[in-house]
């Protein structure tokens, strides 16, 4: 008896032993798994490299490390002609204004990754158009050379009135490893309010958010991957805006940033909308009207602001 209660206790202590360390090594698991993403989060900075303009000439220039950096930017890559040329036909805007500040994260194979936006307002007029666009160029710091990574989305962030309707147009981007070789691909998640158009069976603005969309780093630039999927991303932030475009003109259609209460809730919400969100709660509750953070300049109200 006494034999079998020694063997019943050295199996229960083995179990205590053999349990313990399967939930050790899951928060050993956990804990990696969250210094990962802290790790990941850490690449991404706003500060590290600038954009400078000189006449036509863009360059890139940081002074991380009291090295000072100027390296050529190819006009085209950031300002196609064919679309300047378009552009100048209106002479009322140009989606090519883009910001000093440069969001760069590593890529994970000793190359960096730089996004270049621009985003601009019509000063004045009763469309309130704004129009801007992303582009995201790869850096070496191994011999300080630069090549495009993806060039080619366009216009990615916009704002019209046409007929009382806001149109708004944003992607907001995000960067992980949606196919598992260890390297950062970009997503892009499209957000628009649509505006009905002649012969539609629906007469008021709605609210449409696309599925994350994902291009996957190839050996030179990123590429569409239509079977990418991550499970964590990290959130570029936003380049000299306060909110988007979709934002300003929800705020008009439903009076609130909370993305919820919208034509179609959406799955996605970005990390400062969510800041928003909380403070107009929080004003709410306090009996207070939710105040209206600027968009980018100070000319840019909204209507019930514009109006004090």
């Amino acid at each position: 008896m006494k034999s079998i209660n020694t063997s019943i206790t050295k199996l229960f202590l083995l179990g205590l032993l053999v349990g313990g360390y399967s939930i050790q090594a899951q928060v050993h698991s956990a804990s990696a798994a969250a210094k990962s993403r802290s790790q990941q989060a850490n690449q991404v900075s706003t500060d590290r490299f600038r954009l400078l303009i000189e006449g036509s000439q863009l360059f890139l220039s940081s002074d991380s490390n009291h090295q000072a950096l100027r390296v050529p930017i190819r006009r085209e890559w950031l300002i196609p002609p064919a679309e300047e040329k378009e552009e100048k036909k209106d002479d009322l805007f140009s989606s090519f204004l883009y910001d000093p500040h440069v969001t760069s994260f590593d890529i994970g194979n000793g190359e960096i990754g730089l996004q270049f936006s621009s985003y601009y307002i019509l000063p004045e007029g009763s469309i309130r158009l704004g129009i801007g666009r992303d582009v995201f160029l790869i850096f070496n710091p191994a011999d300080s050379s630069l090549h495009p990574g993806l060039i080619d989305l366009g216009v990615t962030k916009e704002r019209e009135r046409d007929s009382g309707c806001f149109h708004a147009i944003m992607h907001h981007f995000v960067i992980g490893d949606a196919n598992g070789d260890g390297l950062m691909d970009i997503g892009v998640v499209k957000e628009e309010i649509q505006c009905p158009g002649e012969g539609d069976d629906w007469y008021d603005a709605r609210y449409l958010q696309h599925p994350l969309r994902w291009y996957a780093f190839s050996p030179d630039r990123w590429e569409p991957d239509g079977t990418g999927y991550a499970e964590h991303f990290i959130e570029l932030p936003l380049i000299g805006m306060a909110s988007s475009p979709v934002d300003f003109a929800a705020v008009i259609n439903w009076h609130t940033y909370d993305s919820a209460k919208w034509f179609c809730p959406p799955e996605f919400i970005p990390s400062y909308r969510k800041k928003m969100i909380e403070n107009e709660t929080k004003e709410r509750k306090e009996g207070k009207k939710p105040s209206r953070p600027k968009v980018k300049y100070e000319s840019d109200k909204l209507p019930d602001q514009e109006s004090r």
